[in-house]
């Protein structure tokens, strides 16, 4: 297995061989995505160098084999991190951004990808007009599988397309990851020491550690997708009894690990996670009345009415 490129320099040699933009692509079994993903990233016009990170975390399919082939084809741009052992999606996305160093970062996952040819060069343009802001986004193509031709959703809603703050992704996440681009907080080598392991989703983690820092600068525009497919981490987005066997208790970390982090409540959010956890997994009707009723009495109405909708779906589920 390649080592980083960077590893072993002295902190000056770092800066002097530090590219302004590293694209972080994270792979798991995505061989049917893998081409066009990095053809994507290849495909940008730019005029500052850039670094393409593969990291796969010991796929069973031809991924590795696509990603190794890549970085022969494009040796020293495309750089792979082919894990002898499967670490799970969050230990993978932590590990290979703790070795980043780079001015600037973008994460995207192997099955998402780039449709605008200039979104690096107006990302990075961007954050070097703005030094006061530490992220900058744009808006994304929501595409499901097999509708690749069709019509596409928008992802965030307009009211969420324009600057905003810290205050703003504490209530929401409203950043696609590979809308993403970050001024690099960590190449200080802490972000380890900062970013739980045990928590989903774990890039609204890493967007407030950066939004902290600085302000969210909004370019309008789509500028890359994000695919919607069975196999995904995300299929059932809080809607299936499978996605919440899976998800409910990394989201509960996650809250919590948001609390202790930055000061603030998220009790309603755990509630939320906690009910539908009881619902799935053949609650008491007392305790889940308990949970309701605790949880009504701490949010505002249109978050009622959203976890309401949400409740009764899964009921339905259940039936």
């Amino acid at each position: 297995m390649l080592k980083p490129p960077w590893e072993g320099l002295s902190i000056i040699q770092l800066h002097q061989n530090m590219e302004k933009l590293t694209v972080v692509i994270l792979s798991y079994n995505h061989e049917k995505f893998l081409r066009r993903t990095l053809e994507s990233v290849l495909m940008q016009k730019v005029d500052f160098s850039y670094r393409i990170l593969v990291a796969d975390d010991a796929s069973t399919d031809s991924s590795p084999a696509i990603i190794s082939e890549y970085a022969e084809k494009h040796p020293g741009k495309v750089v792979p991190l082919l894990r002898p052992q499967n670490l799970g999606s969050m230990e993978n996305y932590r590990r290979t951004l703790a070795d980043v160093r780079s001015e600037y970062v973008l994460v995207n996952d192997g099955d998402d990808y780039l449709i605008d040819p200039s979104k690096l060069q107006r990302q990075v343009d961007w954050l070097e007009q703005h030094p006061e802001y530490s992220i900058c986004f744009h808006s994304v193509q929501v595409v499901r599988e097999g509708d690749e031709t069709g019509s596409f959703a928008s992802f965030p809603v307009k009211k969420y397309c324009r600057d905003l703050d810290f205050h703003d992704l504490l209530e929401h996440n409203f950043l696609q990851t590979n809308a993403v681009m970050y001024r690099w907080a960590f190449n200080d080598g802490s972000l380890l020491s900062q970013l739980p392991g045990d928590i989903l989703p774990g890039d609204h983690f890493l967007h407030l550690l950066h939004a902290e820092r600085g302000r969210i600068g909004y370019i309008p525009g789509e500028m890359s997708a994000y695919l919607r497919h069975s196999s995904s981490l995300w299929a059932g987005d809080a809607q299936s009894p499978g996605w919440f066997e899976r998800c409910a208790e990394p989201h509960i970390r996650f809250y919590k690990a948001v609390e202790k982090r930055f000061n603030c409540s998220k009790r309603a959010q755990i509630q939320f996670m906690e009910m539908h956890l009881q619902l799935v997994r053949g609650g008491r009707p007392g305790k889940l009345r308990y949970l309701w009723y605790v949880l009504m009495s701490k949010i505002t109405a249109g978050q009622r009415r959203y976890m309401y909708k949400s409740l009764k779906r899964m009921a339905k589920h259940l039936m």
